[in-house]
């Protein structure tokens, strides 16, 4: 298991945490980009959490870098803030900071994520909505061509 984040306090308490509980590889990165994660080799990608604080254009670049660590056939499962749902606008609302301040959380609508991911060449891309903030994507990258 190879688990990554942007911050050095969670990297940490997941070494700890994880101590003696199997084979696992902390990584800490500054960008949204996977280096020392070779090309084709991680069967499954899991996010939770995470599409909720990281903009557009860091979640694409995730994306890319999500196809070219994944096995072919590997799968890819991840949960996002969905603006389009009631609860999902009501949590923009009560999450109001002032003019010029920013929110912790990002909204996106589930259309938006499915293109990017498609457009980053993985299939099968499925969106679970519900009354729920929160919305689930998962897809595929296509087995290699014959």
């Amino acid at each position: 298991m190879i688990l990554v984040d942007y911050s050095q306090t969670v990297c940490d308490w997941l070494n700890e945490y994880l101590r003696g509980k199997g084979r696992f590889r902390v990584v800490h990165i500054d960008r949204p980009v996977l280096a020392g994660v070779a090309a084709a080799a991680v069967d499954f990608v899991f996010a939770n959490g995470v599409f909720e604080h990281i903009d557009p254009d860091e979640t694409d670049f995730f994306m890319q870098e999500f196809h070219r660590v994944l096995k072919p056939g590997g799968a890819l499962w991840f949960n996002f803030d969905n603006f389009m749902s009631p609860a999902g606008q009501r949590w923009f609302q009560d999450e109001a900071v002032a003019p010029g301040g920013r929110r912790i959380f990002r909204y996106y609508h589930p259309d938006l994520l499915r293109r990017m991911v498609e457009m980053r060449g993985f299939a099968g891309v499925t969106t679970t909505v519900g009354d729920s903030r929160f919305a689930y994507l998962d897809a595929v990258k296509p087995p290699a061509s014959a």
